[in-house]
C-alpha cells in the first residue's frame, strides 16, 4: 500500500510506501526511487515547530513502526538506508516512542537515541505532552525536560494552547513561558487569531504580541486576508503591517492571484506589490503557469 504526497498543482512530492504489515515505511520519489523524507521526522512540533521556515534536511528514508496491543503506533525508528542503519533528524532524534489515551490519541512522545532507547534532546526537551477536549481536539501542548519540569522550545516558548469555535474550527493559537505567562516566540507573536468563513475557510489570520496588539511575524506581516472562489479554493491572499495598510511579505510580494481550471487544477498565480500591480517576488517570478498533459499531470 502507497500514500501519495501532492502539493497544491497536483505534482506528486513523496510517496509513501507500507509493507504488509505497516512495519516499515519508505519514502520515495514520484519515479519510485529512494528519497530522504527531508524535513524534521518528527511528530511532535506540529504546532510548535515552523516547517515552513526551516531549510535544514534529514537522510531519513524509512521508519520502522512498532504498535501496541491495541494497534495504535506505540514506537517509531528512523533509518538513512535499505540496511536499517538508525539516522537522526534534524533535531538529533532517531526516533519516537508515545503514551496513548483510551481513545488512541498520544498524550505523551518521547525521543529516541541511535539505541532505540528514550534520549534528552539537545535543547533540553525529553518529552512532549497533550491534553485534548471531549472531541478529541488539541488544547495544549507543553514542552518537559527530563525531571517533568517546563523547559522553553527553541522559539521561546513553553507551552502552547488552542481554543476552538464551535463548528471546531482553531481561532486562537497562543504561546506561554515556564510560568504560563504570555510570552513573545521568536515567530515574532504571541497570539495568533484566525476567523472564518461558513465553509470553514481561514478568511483572516491576525498576528499579536503579549498584550494582544498587533505583531509582526518573522515572514514580514501581521495580517492576512484571504479570498475564496465558489468552489472552496483559495484565490487571493494580501499581507497586511501594523498600521493595516499593505506590506512585503519576506518572499517579496504583497500578496498574490490564484486561478483555476474546470478540473480545479492550479492554471495560474500571479504576484502583486502594495499598489495591487504585479510585482517580482524573490524568485524572479511575476507570474507561474503550470502546464498539464491530458491526464491532468503537471508537465511544467
Amino acid at each position: 500500500d502507497s500514500i501519495d504526497l501532492s502539493d497544491v498543482s497536483g505534482r506528486l512530492v513523496q510517496r509513501q510506501n507500507f509493507n504488509r504489515d505497516a512495519t516499515t515505511v519508505d519514502f520515495a520519489n514520484s519515479s519510485g526511487t529512494a528519497q530522504a523524507q527531508g524535513l524534521s521526522a518528527s511528530t511532535a512540533f506540529q504546532f510548535g515547530h515552523d516547517t515552513a521556515s526551516d531549510q535544514r534536511r534529514s537522510n531519513i528514508i524509512r521508519h520502522l513502526i512498532e504498535y501496541d496491543q491495541w494497534g495504535f503506533e506505540a514506537k517509531k525508528q528512523y533509518v538513512i538506508d535499505l540496511f536499517n542503519t538508525p539516522g537522526a533528524d534534524p533535531e538529533g532524534n532517531f526516533g519516537e516512542s508515545y503514551e496513548r489515551d483510551a481513545r488512541g490519541l498520544p498524550i505523551a512522545t518521547w525521543y529516541l537515541g541511535p539505541d532505540g532507547e528514550r534520549q534528552t534532546q539537545k535543547s533540553g526537551i525529553a518529552s512532549v505532552r497533550r491534553d485534548y477536549d471531549s472531541h478529541g481536539r488539541l488544547t495544549s501542548l507543553i514542552y518537559l525536560d527530563e525531571t517533568d519540569c517546563l523547559i522553553p522550545h527553541a522559539d521561546g516558548f513553553a507551552s502552547i494552547g488552542l481554543i476552538y469555535d464551535v463548528n471546531g474550527n482553531l481561532v486562537e493559537l497562543s504561546y506561554s513561558d515556564v510560568k504560563g505567562h504570555s510570552i513573545q516566540s521568536k515567530k515574532g507573536f504571541a497570539v495568533e487569531a484566525r476567523r472564518y468563513d461558513p465553509r470553514g475557510n481561514v478568511l483572516q489570520r491576525d498576528y499579536l504580541d503579549a498584550a494582544r496588539e498587533p505583531a509582526i511575524n518573522r515572514e514580514g506581516f501581521a495580517r492576512s486576508v484571504s479570498e475564496f472562489d465558489d468552489n472552496g479554493k483559495l484565490a487571493r491572499r494580501v499581507y497586511y503591517g501594523v498600521d493595516g495598510q499593505a506590506v512585503l511579505h519576506n518572499d517579496g510580494n504583497a500578496g498574490f492571484t490564484l486561478t483555476y481550471d474546470q478540473r480545479g487544477k492550479l492554471r495560474g498565480q500571479g504576484y502583486f506589490g502594495v499598489d495591487g500591480k504585479p510585482i517580482l517576488n524573490n524568485n524572479g517570478l511575476a507570474r507561474y503557469e503550470p502546464v498539464y498533459d491530458i491526464r491532468g499531470n503537471l508537465t511544467r
